[in-house]
């Protein structure tokens, strides 16, 4: 699927990735079992901003089947 980084510029980064995730059919529910995290967990890491460790980040890119250094700053 393409993502169109263009228009994401402005979000943080937990809105870029929940924008993705949502892009790609995938529910918090199913993200957070994918990467080991409660659903709960998971929505506040969506909600965080741009204060999110690169771990959970790479682990939801790996799921996401995109490269983590593509998410534009």
């Amino acid at each position: 699927m393409f993502f169109t980084f263009e228009c994401m510029k402005k979000l943080t980064i937990g809105e870029k990735i929940a924008r993705m995730r949502i892009q790609k059919g995938v529910s918090q529910k199913e993200m957070a079992d994918c990467i080991g995290m409660e659903q709960s967990g998971y929505s506040k890491l969506e909600h965080k901003g741009d204060d999110i460790a690169f771990s959970p980040v790479k682990k939801i890119c790996s799921v996401l089947e995109i490269d983590p250094f593509s998410i534009p700053q």
